[in-house]
């Protein structure tokens, strides 16, 4: 053992463990002492360097499994379009939505159309314009009637007075929902040529119903029975007792209003 060793070996041993450590630790302050000395190293552990080929799969499997990079998308970009000159073109007119003038006479088409567009005012003034001032067959001034055409209802009756106007009144309010200036109204003669002037005055009315009351006048327009509908002048027609002939007989009043009651369905 080198000099100045701190190891000491003696004949008896008292403690061998005493002994066992002193000897271990000696033992590395020596190791220890060497070391810093340069005599001796301490191992380095030795590193494998992976080989090429190695390293180039790893690579390539990384590159496999890595999504794919998507380069992003950039907005297009438009290109301003070059306006070119217009041709120009003349101003056309609205097409007009008003009807085409009608003709001042005429026939055929153009007159039935003429006639189909005027409403019944027009059509009525038009027939009593084309009446004679005087009936060629009695002579009287020609028959013309009066009143209102908007209720679409043309009374045909000998005049009503006193109670019986007032119940021809109610008759019309009641049964028909009519104002007596609303419906249209006219006196009939026992004349034909006055009948005839009569029904080319209702033809250009052209009404839904035509009332006659009393049995000379429902006879006088072709109506044989009371309450039973028939035509007259291109309009359905019927008669019924006139306010007067109710008067006089009472019984009579619920058959007239059950005729009413028919007008009042059609119209």
């Amino acid at each position: 053992m080198a000099a100045g060793s701190r190891l000491e070996y003696h004949g008896a041993v008292d403690d061998p463990r005493a002994e066992l450590a002193t000897l271990v630790a000696d033992t590395m302050a020596l190791a220890q002492s060497l070391r810093l000395q340069g005599v001796i190293g301490v191992p380095v552990e030795s590193r494998r360097e992976p080989s090429p080929g190695r390293e180039e799969d790893e690579v390539r499997a990384q590159r496999e499994l890595a999504p794919p990079r998507i380069a992003p998308s950039l907005p297009a970009r438009s290109l301003p379009t070059p306006s070119l000159p217009r041709p120009s073109q003349p101003a056309m007119a609205a097409p007009s939505l008003a009807p085409p003038p009608l003709p001042s006479e005429g026939g055929g088409l153009l007159g039935k159309w003429k006639a189909r567009a005027q409403g019944p005012d027009d059509r009525l003034a038009v027939a009593v314009a084309a009446l004679p001032e005087r009936c060629e067959g009695c002579g009287e001034p020609t028959l013309v009637g009066r009143g209102g055409l908007r209720s679409s209802l043309v009374l045909l009756a000998p005049v009503a007075q006193g109670e019986a106007s007032t119940m021809l009144a109610n008759m019309l309010l009641k049964v028909l929902s009519v104002e007596p200036g609303d419906a249209w109204t006219a006196a009939p003669r026992a004349c034909v040529s006055c009948l005839g002037a009569l029904a080319r005055q209702v033809e250009a009315i052209r009404p839904r119903v035509v009332l006659a009351l009393g049995p000379e006048v429902g006879s006088a327009l072709g109506l044989v029975e009371r309450g039973r509908w028939g035509r007259w002048a291109g309009a359905d027609a019927i008669w019924t007792w006139h306010p007067e002939e109710i008067l006089a007989d009472a019984t009579r009043k619920r058959a007239a209003f059950e005729v009413l009651k028919e007008v009042a369905g059609r119209r």
